[in-house]
């Protein structure tokens, strides 16, 4: 009985790390997905690496407002953040890159991608969904 529960005890510890590096690998999916689409962006639009950040954290939300402080987090995620007002510069210089349209801002609520910006987002990521 004893040996039965110590046994127990094991395969319970060996899920649980198994469970862990499960969720090691969706993380690093999740990131190397990231960092292809943000790829994707950057070449589709000539975009900086934070523009394309910005645009794919937008792309995530499609067609919901997000605040200036979501998208700092989304791009920066750190103590290290600069002014807010730095989105708004970004949000200008991506504005000059894509197609006229493509980002509303919301009075209150934020920016969003409109549906002419996540067609051309769509465009631009199609090569990645041909290579899946």
């Amino acid at each position: 009985m004893q040996a039965d529960i110590r046994e127990l005890a094991r395969a319970r510890e060996r899920i649980s790390d198994l469970e862990y590096q499960v969720e090691c690998l969706r993380r690093d999916l999740g990131q190397e997905q990231a960092l292809e689409t943000r790829g994707a962006l950057q070449r589709g639009f000539a975009l900086s690496g934070k523009e394309a950040a910005i645009v794919a954290a937008l792309n995530q939300r499609r067609g919901r407002p997000m605040t200036k402080s979501a998208i700092m987090n989304a791009v920066y995620g750190g103590p290290d953040e600069p002014q807010a007002k730095i989105i708004d510069v970004f949000i200008c210089k991506i504005r000059h890159k894509m197609p006229q349209g493509s980002i509303a801002t919301i009075w209150g609520a934020g920016h969003l991608l409109t549906e002419i910006g996540a067609a051309a987002v769509d465009a631009a990521l199609q090569p990645l969904a041909r290579a899946a």
